[in-house]
């Protein structure tokens, strides 16, 4: 800790930021207390707060507000959170921080934590969320008359109206409320405590070797991590024996993949709401491509949700968190500065809110619903299925043609980039697409307790390029058993002029006119996502699996 002599004092701010409270005679006994910043050194500031509270016969509490920020909440839903802290142990790392003057916006961390009188620093609970300090102890409070200081009961009677306890001191964005959080400590009579506030926007400096180290004594990661991945990844991996080195270095690379980042996204229309968010999915790849890809994630989800589904269930939650109020999700979120300088085509940094991929993500809800009912109650629970049907909303508004109910495929690199001109071939990709969430939105408003399974039909379109939108209806299986369009579907992917080759499926026929031409996205190349579908639906289809065994045998005659 600082000693005031070390400290060269820019100004002091006072302020009641405690409020001392007596159990027994139901007393309230303000504490000025002093905030302290010193003088920035190479861009280096310091927030010191310390009070010290005596020994004492009684049992104490201390309240301690933290103002927490939510954004793009909705009005009728508006709820202040709160933690309650048992026995002074509190630990919490802040990433961000708004200045007393509201104006400048630091980054940094917030340390909190409680000493004991002999010395021992306890830590308990640390939050990754945007915090600031606020004062709430003043006599005009509505929080000053409360006959009890039980958090947790009197937490009910805060007013409603949440606009009378907006911080002062916040930046408020439009669509960003500001609300209370708080923290109760409980002191124990006969103990000393010091306690301690420390801000520093040097966050390299802060989170130092010894720090970590520190958190690490008590959990031997390494164990923990080798545990977990024989438990859950070795053992569910079954392949013949010449591939199960390539299946286990394939699978522990995908969960290697994970990635934290927090920040804005550039956008192409100006007046957009551009708000700070965190984005928890997988990577691509991590040397090129170490940033968010929603199409990507999809297929990522649905191999990750089979060995570790509460890590999908975050990945999914994140990805819906980043919603805009419209329901537009971006398809590539280079959020943070580490993001922005990975991706080495500075085009790819702008985002247009008109573009979107197909919800590939609804593949790993589908499986919650037919494996994770449980996780499908949470989702439920947590308002996400709202903004799942949201989402499917923003497609309807947005990427549909004009008085037709069919989808318009509106990426930068389509199927149409090889010189393919046709337009049902484009719509139908996504139509197949949102087929999925409609029907599982149909799942979701039956009982969980009465789950339905309902068929969805699907027209074919005759089209004279033969690539992926021609198999994805049987890739999702939408196609029914026993006819001709399953039959047809079926011959040219046995066709080595068509899509047949003996690493997997081509996106466009072999002896098509564009075939290899153009951008060459999907005029030719195998793309493992779609292989992975459709023998996913033959595996899981009793009837498709005979045309895969008749397809097996007649290249494995030997």
């Amino acid at each position: 800790m600082l000693k005031k002599t070390q400290i060269s004092i820019s100004y002091v701010i006072m302020g009641t930021l405690f409020l001392f409270l007596r159990f027994k005679t139901k007393k309230h006994v303000f504490l000025n207390s002093t905030f302290i910043k010193t003088s920035a050194e190479q861009n280096l500031q310091e927030w010191i707060f310390i009070n010290k509270i005596k020994k004492t016969g009684q049992k104490q509490s201390v309240i301690f507000s933290i103002g927490k920020e939510f954004y793009n909440q909705n009005e009728q839903n508006e709820k202040i959170d709160f933690f309650e802290i048992q026995k002074s142990i509190f630990d919490v790392k802040i990433v961000k921080k708004y200045s007393q003057k509201g104006r400048v916006f630091q980054e940094g961390i917030f340390y909190f934590y409680v000493l004991q009188n002999n010395g021992e620093k306890i830590v308990n609970l640390d939050q990754n969320d945007v915090f600031s300090f606020q004062s709430i102890c003043e006599k005009n409070s509505s929080f000053y008359n409360y006959k009890s200081w039980d958090i947790s009961n009197n937490i009910k009677n805060i007013p409603q109206n949440k606009h009378k306890l907006i911080l002062e001191n916040n930046i408020c964005q439009e669509g960003q409320k500001n609300y209370l959080l708080f923290l109760q400590f409980t002191f124990q009579p006969q103990e000393n405590y010091e306690i301690n506030i420390k801000y520093s926007s040097n966050i390299k400096e802060f989170l130092k070797e010894e720090f970590l180290e520190e958190k690490k004594k008590n959990y031997n990661i390494e164990e923990i991590l080798i545990q977990r991945y024989n438990e859950n990844i070795q053992k569910k991996l079954k392949s013949q024996q010449n591939l199960q080195k390539c299946t286990v270095s394939a699978v522990s690379n995908l969960f290697g993949g994970l990635s934290f980042k927090y920040g804005q996204l550039k956008l192409l229309q100006i007046n957009h709401n551009q708000i700070p968010k965190p984005i928890f999915s997988f990577t691509p790849s991590r040397q090129r491509f170490s940033w968010s890809f929603l199409w990507d994630d999809g297929f990522h989800n649905a191999i990750a949700s089979k060995f570790e589904e509460n890590i999908s269930k975050e990945i999914i939650k994140s990805w819906l968190d980043t919603m805009t109020e419209d329901g537009w999700i971006c398809r590539e979120q280079t959020r943070g500065e580490e993001a922005e300088k990975l991706c080495n085509c500075p085009e790819f940094l702008w985002k247009d809110n008109r573009d979107g991929n197909p919800p590939s993500l609804i593949l790993t809800i589908d499986f919650f619903i037919r494996e994770h009912m449980d996780i499908i109650k949470e989702l439920q629970n947590e308002g996400y299925v709202e903004k799942i049907e949201k989402w499917f909303q923003w497609y309807m508004r947005t990427q549909m043609i004009n008085d037709i109910d069919i989808f318009e495929k509106k990426m930068k690199v389509s199927f149409s980039n090889g010189g393919t001109k046709m337009e049902v071939q484009n719509n139908l990709l996504i139509v197949v697409w949102m087929i999925i969430p409609e029907t599982i939105n149909i799942y979701l408003n039956i009982s969980l307790q009465d789950i339905l399974m309902l068929k969805v039909g699907c027209i074919i379109l005759h089209i004279s390029h033969f690539g992926y939108p021609n198999i994805l209806p049987l890739a999702l299986g939408l196609i029914n058993q026993d006819t001709l369009e399953l039959e047809t579907i079926v011959q040219h992917i046995q066709n080595e002029n068509v899509l047949w080759t003996k690493y997997g499926l081509r996106s466009l026929a072999k002896n098509d006119y564009f075939f290899e031409k153009g951008q060459n996205y999907w005029t030719g190349p195998i793309w493992i996502h779609i292989n992975y579908l459709v023998l996913k639906e033959w595996i899981w289809d009793t009837f498709l699996s005979f045309y895969w065994l008749d397809i097996y045998y007649s290249f494995n005659k030997q």
